[in-house]
């Protein structure tokens, strides 16, 4: 009699504990979960690296290897572009000076009778960040960059698309060869009232036909 009674004391008291012991797990995985959360504030890997202990399924390994294969291969070369743009740009703009910003990935700019502004950009949400110093084009100047990257434009602003800066606009063109795989991200910078329309329409058309000099 005394150890039935025991041995339900033990069920009862087991049956008590169990709720605790269910609670006391949980309280520890959010533990170790705040702290991985955390963790990322000084090293945003811990969490992924994490994730990938927890979880065996390979997504962020496929996604990694996509992202270096697509930004290792090689884009084609665009010298034969760039050759009939700095013609174009000379032809209107012939003290205009070529400087090559980066070489990997490979970006063009053309500058000519520029100058420092204080740019105030938008935000999404419609208001102005603080002016940050921006070099831009005077009274008949001109800024023309270029540079090509694989796939399709995937940047937030919709293409073509012209930005007013207040002292000058920006043309923006990103046109995509289906051939090649790849973009050209063109940004022209003219004072809107004091630049050649004829000259504006021969540049759209070059930008558009890109693909054909690539190789």
């Amino acid at each position: 009699m005394t150890r039935e009674r025991a041995n339900s004391t033990q069920s009862a008291s087991a049956s008590d504990q169990a709720p605790l012991v269910t609670w006391l797990r949980s309280f520890r995985a959010k533990c170790v979960l705040a702290f991985l959360l955390t963790s990322t504030l000084c090293a945003p890997g811990v969490l992924i690296s994490s994730l990938r202990i927890i979880d065996s399924a390979p997504v962020h390994a496929d996604n990694s290897k996509t992202d270096a294969t697509q930004l290792e291969r090689k884009l084609p070369a665009m010298d034969k572009f760039t050759a009939e743009l700095e013609k174009l740009l000379t032809r209107y703009y012939p003290k205009i000076q070529r400087t090559q910003v980066s070489s990997e990935p490979e970006v063009i700019q053309f500058e000519y009778n520029t100058m420092k502004f204080m740019i105030h950009h938008p935000l999404k949400t419609g208001e102005w960040q603080p002016a940050r110093e921006t070099i831009g084009p005077q009274r008949r100047g001109v800024i023309c960059g270029i540079r090509l990257n694989p796939g399709r434009w995937a940047g937030a602003a919709m293409v073509p698309q012209v930005f007013d800066h207040k002292y000058y606009n920006t043309l923006l063109m990103a046109p995509y060869s289906e051939a090649n795989d790849c973009h050209l991200v063109a940004n022209l910078s003219y004072p809107e009232y004091d630049v050649d329309g004829n000259f504006l329409r021969e540049y759209q058309r070059l930008v558009n036909d890109f693909a054909k000099y690539l190789h």
